[in-house]
């Protein structure tokens, strides 16, 4: 009966972490009068669903299905707002939004948190910060726009409030996502 509690206990409270079952809200962007951008899809399956290897990582990859708007349709959208006018192919290779959070779980992230991007293909584009520094959010992408190759990081670190009931409707995270996308959009919008 105690391990039936202690499991439950910890369920609630990875849930509570993670802030499982709340689609993440993404900033309403203006529609762009200057630049299009089709998108061309090419990322293989896993990296579009959620993925956390236990309720005691401190990292999650988060789905195409966590975000309320299509996060890389959002991504298409804020390159319309940085890129000059024209029309553009935004080719997608690789794309992930991840929480790094080791203060919110008070855990350390070792070497562990290289090894675990590596072995899914991001040690190329992973972000020169520390992740035992702060939570943070990282948004990394591959691929070409107009035929030019690209790959970006950025992170946006965030600090949860004490009394957040949730993680994803937390403005310091919000705003750590948006911010994430936007400089992201930025970065990529430097490669055509």
């Amino acid at each position: 009966m105690q391990t039936r509690a202690i499991t439950s206990l910890l369920f609630i409270s990875s849930a509570i972490l993670s802030g499982c079952g709340t689609a993440i809200s993404l900033t309403h962007q203006n529609p762009s009068t200057n630049a299009k951008v089709v998108i061309n899809d090419k990322r293989v399956k896993s990296e579009t669903v959620y993925r956390r290897d236990g309720v005691m990582d401190p990292i999650q990859y988060f789905g195409d299905e966590d975000f309320e708007t299509p996060p890389l349709a959002y991504l298409g959208k804020a390159l319309e707002h940085t890129l000059p006018a024209n029309d553009y192919v935004l080719e997608v290779s690789k794309f992930r939004v991840i929480d790094i959070f080791p203060r919110r779980l008070n855990a350390g992230v070792s070497g562990a948190t290289a090894g675990a991007l590596a072995s899914l293909g991001y040690s190329v584009i992973m972000p020169n910060i520390d992740p035992k520094a702060s939570d943070n959010i990282t948004c990394l992408a591959s691929g070409k726009i107009q035929g030019n190759a690209f790959t970006q990081s950025v992170s946006v670190p965030y600090a949860i409030s004490p009394f957040a009931g949730l993680v994803k409707k937390d403005s310091s995270f919000i705003a750590a996502v948006n911010g994430c996308f936007t400089k992201l959009a930025e970065q990529i919008s430097k490669a055509p």
